[in-house]
């Protein structure tokens, strides 16, 4: 984390919704033209379904990482080898199950998502150094600690103020917590190193109004979250996961990616860009349309 940054963000501040960005009549002309280019060139949603598969799900003659039955969590999603994060630190190896996503090209190629799954027991520590190492602002977490009475995530991060949370190499405090809207829970981490110097102030949203297997019953709290995450980190790394990391975290990503692109540009959109850097990295991202609502990916997510 940049000290910069870290250092002005012990707490929240102003709230993000009122963060400053392009006018309103620059908003206006971008929204108009994105629907415009929506119903022009894709009339029906199978039109929609036609160029969501003609996107390839990653480069020719590209491999997926090994699977490691004690840092995967399923055996079918898998990190690409030219998108896969590697650890530097770690005395267990470099791997963790997460991709480097980037945004998009020009005035999208200044911030970048890492799409990785939940942690698990044993890789909660793997995690935060992956967070340290990748310079990472805030975390969005999209799936309960369990659902379904299913076990879909650990616990890797604590839940209240004063609660101390550690893991083998680092220590994680939270100095405050609210809850900006209904459905998600926002907190404040300090993030140490304990044989180390390294710290970070990385912000934590708890987002739990998307059932899994399922979508949102409003869109407007994802897009709030979105926005906190606009308004606050304009130009950083942030990490995003569910379960698995494919289904809700892709689809997520790419909706951030379309919010930024015609609310929060700077410039005038005029050409139909597709942001394909912002396609998930990893094997088996589906999210689907279905009556007209975009939902998570098949399986498992």
């Amino acid at each position: 984390m940049g000290t910069t940054e870290a250092d002005a963000r012990d707490g929240f501040g102003d709230s993000a919704d009122d963060a400053p960005g392009p006018s309103p009549e620059l908003v206006r002309r971008n929204a108009s033209f994105a629907l415009e280019e929506l119903t022009s060139r894709y009339r029906v949603v199978e039109d929609l379904h036609r160029v969501y598969r003609s996107v390839p799900f990653a480069k020719i003659g590209s491999k997926l990482c090994a699977f490691d039955p004690n840092r995967d969590r399923y055996m079918n999603v898998l990190p690409y080898e030219h998108s896969a994060v590697k650890l530097s630190g770690g005395r267990r190896g470099d791997y963790i199950n997460a991709c480097a996503v980037q945004s998009g090209p020009r005035d999208l190629a200044t911030f970048s998502y890492v799409a990785t799954q939940g942690p698990l027991e044993g890789t909660i520590d793997d995690f935060w150094r992956m967070v340290l190492e990748q310079d990472v602002a805030a975390v969005v977490m999209l799936c309960d600690l369990v659902e379904d009475m299913m076990p879909k995530c650990a616990k890797y991060f604590p839940l209240e103020v004063g609660e101390a949370f550690e893991t083998e190499s680092f220590e994680v405090a939270a100095t405050s917590k609210d809850v900006p809207f209904p459905g998600v829970e926002r907190r404040a981490l300090r993030v140490s190193e304990k044989r180390g110097t390294a710290t970070a102030a990385v912000d934590h949203l708890r987002y739990s109004d998307w059932p899994d297997h399922g979508v949102p019953d409003h869109c407007e709290s994802m897009v709030r979250v979105s926005r906190l995450i606009r308004g606050r980190y304009p130009r950083s790394r942030v990490a995003v996961h569910c379960s698995a990391g494919i289904g809700r975290t892709g689809t997520f990503c790419m909706i951030d990616v379309a919010l930024r692109r015609v609310l929060g540009s700077g410039e005038e959109l005029r050409g139909a860009e597709h942001a394909e850097g912002a396609q998930k990295k990893k094997k088996k991202t589906s999210p689907t349309l279905k009556n007209g609502k975009i939902e998570g990916g098949r399986g498992r997510k």
